[in-house]
């Protein structure tokens, strides 16, 4: 058996010898982490920003863009929103011809039905919607003739008001709605 002692400078020489490889390890660790720090100033050194004319180019540049942009982009909405109502007629004077078809008797006295009583009796799923906003009121079809003659009106102007002509081609049905007054869209 080892005195005491010794067992006691064997372990502090253990001790010392990891702190010395910790003291190693740290003076490495400095000398990296200081020549990293040299490379990183040398590198922000080289590096340049963007002079007040290049940026200034840059905003104009996006100026333009918008400006161009935005009223294209309005377009494509009114656009679609046209789209919308004619579909809306469309949908419309389909339901109002299986109405005609079926020899139901949901028209009124002179030839009008709404979008309600067509959803009512099933041949709609459901009311129209504006695509401006809200619903129709009136949305309705009159038929008169053979003639159908469509008032999608959502209470402060009139969406589409005019008659749907059915117009076959090639076995495909098209309907051309023509504005009856001049206060349609």
């Amino acid at each position: 058996m080892q005195p005491a002692y010794s067992m006691m400078m064997g372990e502090v020489g253990f001790f010392v010898l990891i702190f010395i490889l910790f003291t190693i390890l740290k003076k490495e660790e400095r000398w990296k982490m200081r020549n990293m720090k040299q490379k990183m100033q040398k590198l922000l050194k080289q590096q340049k920003g963007f002079t007040l004319v290049e940026l200034l180019a840059v905003i104009v540049i996006l100026g333009i863009i918008a400006a161009i942009a935005i009223p294209a982009i309005g377009g494509i909405i009114d656009n679609s929103k046209k789209d919308a109502h004619i579909a809306n007629a469309e949908a419309l004077v389909s339901a109002a011809r299986l109405a005609v078809v079926s020899d139901e008797s949901i028209f009124d006295g002179d030839g009008t039905v709404t979008d309600a009583v067509l959803v009512s009796n099933g041949y709609l799923e459901s009311e129209l919607e504006d695509p401006d906003g809200g619903s129709y009121s009136p949305a309705e079809v009159t038929y008169v003739d053979g003639n159908y003659e469509v008032n999608l009106n959502n209470g402060t102007r009139k969406a589409l008001t005019g008659n749907i002509e059915n117009i076959r081609s090639a076995g495909r049905s098209y309907f051309d709605a023509t504005p009856a007054s001049g206060d349609g869209n």
